[in-house]
């Protein structure tokens, strides 16, 4: 069975992979060089850098990869913080929801408007 990723915004991911873009770019790195620092393959980095994957359907990094993104790239736990939210927006809704106290309702709605999976069928 195949894993099942979440499912990310489209406008996310683009910010996702611009912002690690613009880590590279601030540490005089590439691609090459994050794939090897991460332990992830360069088709991967490459994907995501690109935003696509090998169907040419926007690409979904896992939390293994933000994860060994975030620990290659050496970014601190704001940095780290905000590309977790650009990679897997639900959670900083879901986690704001926790923080205030939100209805499922509610949570489902913000989740919907962002195109998200929800939390429970409406």
């Amino acid at each position: 069975m195949g894993k099942i990723q979440p499912k990310q915004s489209p406008d996310n991911i683009i910010d996702f992979a611009s912002k690690v873009k613009e880590h590279l770019d601030a540490k005089g790195r590439n691609a090459s060089w994050l794939a090897q620092r991460a332990r992830v393959s360069k088709t991967t980095i490459t994907r995501l850098l690109n935003n696509t994957d090998h169907r040419g359907n926007p690409y979904h990094p896992d939390r293994g990869t933000v994860i060994a993104i975030c620990l290659a790239l050496r970014i601190t736990r704001e940095q780290r913080w905000e590309l977790f939210n650009l990679a897997f927006p639900e959670n900083a809704i879901i986690n704001k929801a926790l923080d205030v106290g939100y209805s499922v309702d509610d949570v489902n709605i913000q989740l919907a408007d962002k195109g998200l999976r929800t939390l429970t069928k409406p």
